[in-house]
């Protein structure tokens, strides 16, 4: 009976210890998102979102990501025309691109896009332009942005998935990978 009993607890414990450790997951993620200068707020554009407007070219590349913390580009980037790059700014400068934040899901990213920014009309004439990476992770949703390897911080982009999923496969067709996202 004794045996019984303690069984029932070890499991009891060990579910209440599970949760708490998923809870403790979430309240690292939120902290490391604040200190990585996102806040989870829906429906609202990164502040990252208004450099997005002096992008003058943007390149796409799909990502090879080993789970440890490595992301190599498993392609040629691929350059977008005009067209596609109005249309991506528009995009990602919307309000309603952007979901809550956080996501428990550990991102896999496979996806970069890297957008070519003008210096600021207020930088020295000498100042070099600036990159804006984008790192997307089709599975959970999640976007990394980097500025010259600077982390901007994570935001959810599940409103404009479909649209960046199409974009990306638009010039990727042919990869067996990519058509395997659903």
């Amino acid at each position: 009976m004794k045996t019984k009993v303690w069984e029932n607890h070890s499991a009891a414990a060990h579910a209440v210890s599970k949760s708490c450790w998923s809870v403790l997951e979430f309240v690292f993620f939120l902290s490391l998102s604040a200190l990585a200068g996102e806040k989870p707020t829906a429906g609202h554009a990164p502040s990252w979102a208004n450099m997005v407007e002096r992008a003058y070219s943007v390149d796409a590349a799909l990502l090879r990501d080993d789970g440890k913390g490595t992301v190599t580009e498993r392609t040629k980037r691929m350059q977008l025309d005009k067209t596609q790059v109005e249309r991506l700014k528009k995009i990602l400068q919307a309000d309603e691109s952007y979901g809550m934040n956080p996501s428990a899901c550990e991102p896999v990213f496979g996806a970069r896009l890297a957008l070519h920014l003008e210096p600021p009309a207020s930088a020295a004439r000498t100042e070099r332009p600036r990159m804006l990476t984008l790192d997307l992770c089709f599975h959970c949703d999640q976007l990394l942005a980097n500025q010259d390897e600077e982390n901007l911080g994570i935001t959810r982009f599940g409103p404009m998935r479909k649209q960046l999923l199409k974009l990306i496969r638009d010039l990727f067709p042919k990869d067996v990978e990519l058509a395997a996202v659903k």
